[in-house]
C-alpha cells in the first residue's frame, strides 16, 4: 500500500532537499555506535524496500494520513530481566515514543495514544511528562482538540497481554477510535513459532507485553498505515526483514518477527529511529523549534528514575542499549542542528 504513495505530490515542500536531509538523518539513525554489527544489514534491506530515506519517507507518509485531531497509536514496552522478575521496561521504546508523540501533537495537532502493558504505564507516564505532554486517559485525550481549544495531552492505554482475547480487543479499540496510523517502537513481535524472543534468544513470557500484533492485524484489515521501529529484527513490524534477520543476526532464524508493517524503520537503537522521524517531520513542516524544545537526556533520566533499565546490560543506568544518555543527547543535538541548518537554505 505505502510504496505506491506519490511522493511528488506533496505540496509546498522541496522533496529533493527533504530527501537530502533524509540521507543525513538515516546515517545518524543507523550508525553502529556500539559495534553490534547487525544494523547495516537490516537498514540496507529496509532501505531497499522503500528506496527513499526511511526517515523522510516515513514523515511524508504520516503527513498524508494525519490531520488535526487524528488519533495515533504508539505501541511500546519491551520487558527486561524476564527470567528473574516482572514489570521492568527497557529505556529503548518509551523514550522514542514520547519524543514522537510530542512532535506529532505539536506539529500536526494529533492525539497520541501510548499503548503498553499495564505494568509499564509508569515508564510511559514518566517519559510523556518529560517530553512536555500531559498524560491522561483515552477518553479525556479524545476530547483534547476542539474548534477553539487544544490541550497538549497524550493518552496512555493499557492493552491486553492475553493472546486469546487480544484480537477482539484490538478490533474493538480500532473501531472505537479509528486511528490514522498504528506505530510500534521496540515491542516484542511474534516469530515463526508464535513466540516472542529477546535479541539473545530467550523466550519472553507472553503475559509481559502488550499483544501489538493484534492491533497491527486490526489496523491492516482497515487499510490503516502501520509503522514498525526496530533494531534487532525481533520487534513488532519487522516482518519484511525476517529473511535478512535470519541470515545476519545471531539467533536470527529463531527470533525474527514475522509480522510486517507498511513502513519499516530499522535503526541502531529503536529510539533513534523515532528521533530521526521526529526530526524529519519538523523539517517537512518547517517547525524546527518543536525539535529544539526537546531534550532526550531529560526523558531518559526520567525513564530510569521511574525504574527503567538499559535493555542491553539490564542495569538501571542512564543509557539506552549501552549508549550513555549524554551521547544519545549528542546524537539528537546533531539532528536538531541539521534540521535548523537545512531549513535556512530551503
Amino acid at each position: 500500500m505505502i510504496q505506491n504513495i506519490p511522493l511528488n505530490k506533496t505540496p509546498s515542500i522541496d522533496l529533493f532537499q527533504l530527501h537530502k536531509l533524509g540521507e543525513s538523518l538515516d546515517r545518524m539513525i543507523s550508525y553502529d555506535l556500539t559495534g553490534r554489527g547487525n544494523i547495516l544489514y537490516l537498514y540496507n534491506e529496509a532501505r531497499r524496500l522503500l528506496y527513499y530515506p526511511l526517515t523522510t519517507y516515513c514523515a511524508i507518509s504520516l503527513k498524508k494520513v494525519i490531520k488535526r485531531g487524528s488519533v495515533v497509536l504508539i505501541l511500546t514496552g519491551f520487558p527486561s530481566l524476564t527470567w528473574l522478575t516482572e514489570g521492568l521496561s527497557e529505556t529503548d521504546g518509551p523514550v522514542g515514543a514520547a519524543v514522537l508523540a510530542r512532535v506529532l501533537e505539536e506539529v500536526w495537532g494529533a492525539i497520541p495514544v501510548i499503548v503498553t502493558a499495564k505494568q509499564y504505564i509508569p515508564y510511559a507516564k514518566a517519559c510523556i511528562t518529560a517530553a512536555g505532554l500531559v498524560p491522561t486517559d483515552i477518553n479525556t485525550a479524545l476530547s483534547s482538540k476542539t474548534d477553539k481549544d487544544s490541550a497538549p495531552v497524550a493518552a496512555i492505554y493499557p492493552f491486553s497481554t492475553d493472546a486469546s482475547i487480544a484480537s477482539e480487543a484490538a478490533k474493538e479499540l480500532i473501531s472505537k477510535i479509528n486511528p490514522s496510523t498504528v506505530m510500534s517502537i521496540e515491542l516484542p513481535g511474534p516469530a515463526k513459532d508464535g513466540k516472542s524472543y529477546t535479541f539473545k534468544g530467550r523466550e519472553i513470557p507472553s503475559h509481559l507485553f502488550a499483544r501489538g500484533e493484534a492491533l497491527f492485524a486490526a489496523a491492516q484489515s482497515k487499510h490503516i498505515l502501520t509503522v514498525g521501529f526496530g533494531d534487532g529484527g525481533n520487534e513488532l513490524g519487522m516482518g519484511r526483514l525476517s529473511a535478512i534477520t535470519a541470515q545476519t543476526v545471531s539467533n536470527g532464524s529463531l527470533i525474527a518477527c514475522v509480522v510486517p508493517s507498511d513502513i519499516t524503520v530499522a535503526a541502531s537503537i529503536s529510539n533513534w529511529g523515532a528521533y530521526g522521524v521526529a526530526a524529519a517531520i519538523t523539517a517537512l513542516e518547517k517547525k524546527q523549534e518543536v525539535l529544539q524544545s526537546l531534550n532526550v537526556e531529560r526523558i531518559i533520566r526520567c525513564c530510569v528514575d521511574a525504574g527503567g533499565v538499559d535493555g542491553n546490560i539490564n542495569r538501571t543506568v542512564y543509557s539506552e542499549d549501552r549508549v550513555p544518555m549524554h551521547l544519545s543527547q549528542a546524537e539528537f543535538s546533531l539532528m536538531q542542528f541539521l534540521v535548523n541548518e537545512s531549513s535556512s537554505v530551503w
